[in-house]
């Protein structure tokens, strides 16, 4: 029995490890974002353009939606999206 625990622990490990490195690449593409997130707010405040522009978030809820059907449930995609786009409005707002 030791020694399936053990193999139990190490293939659990691996696949810790393994999930790090993917939340890791996860933060530092939100991290591109935000650094996007902040240019365009600066552009759109030097045309003095609205930050809110709810045809293009919908657009875009639907392009996503689409994209991970039936890899993804949809109300993560949806909740996941949300998120951003609040933060998003916040970065820009603080221009």
């Amino acid at each position: 029995m030791k020694n399936s625990d053990s193999s139990f622990e190490q293939e659990l490990e691996t696949l810790r490890s393994k999930l790090l490195v993917v939340d890791d690449r996860i933060l530092d593409a939100i991290g591109d974002r935000f650094a996007l997130v902040r240019k365009i707010g600066e552009l759109k405040q030097t045309y003095h353009k609205p930050i809110e522009d709810l045809s293009r978030e919908e657009a875009n809820l639907q392009r996503h939606l689409l994209r991970t059907k039936g890899k993804l449930p949809s109300d993560f995609v949806s909740e996941l999206l949300n998120v951003l786009l609040k933060w998003s409005k916040i970065v820009q707002s603080k221009n």
